[in-house]
């Protein structure tokens, strides 16, 4: 039976091979960079629309006169933007990834600019 100290030196010298290999470092392709500026992107996206609803929208509706509207605005939202997902998913899969991304960020960016220049809210 071998000792620990032998078993230890042969176990070094089986897994070496792994050890000796290099291993170059990751460079990213120009389109690996792209993929992850636009991630980063999205993020950001993401990250303001959670802003927006939490923190200005009482003050917003409050401004244009619907104040009692905004727990209204805020489901609305939220409805409108999970409720697709399942939609985009399945259009993603006949369509590829890229257009359906490009069309929701379109389609974020054309309602995020009508919702910034409405003067009032539309009264139930």
């Amino acid at each position: 039976m071998a000792s620990r100290d032998e078993s230890n030196t042969a176990n070094h010298k089986c897994g070496s091979t792994n050890l000796d290999l290099k291993i170059k470092g990751f460079q990213p392709s120009w389109r690996v960079l792209c993929v992850i500026a636009v991630l980063c992107l999205l993020s950001l996206i993401s990250a303001i629309d959670a802003t927006i609803i939490t923190t200005l929208l009482p003050t917003i509706t409050r401004e244009i006169g619907g104040a009692e509207l905004y727990v209204w605005i805020a489901n609305s939202y939220m409805f409108a933007s999970t409720v697709p997902q399942l939609l985009y998913g399945q259009i993603a899969n006949i369509f590829g990834r890229k257009n359906p991304m490009l069309f929701a960020i379109f389609l974020f960016a054309l309602g995020s600019g009508l919702a910034g220049g409405t003067h009032s809210l539309g009264k139930i």
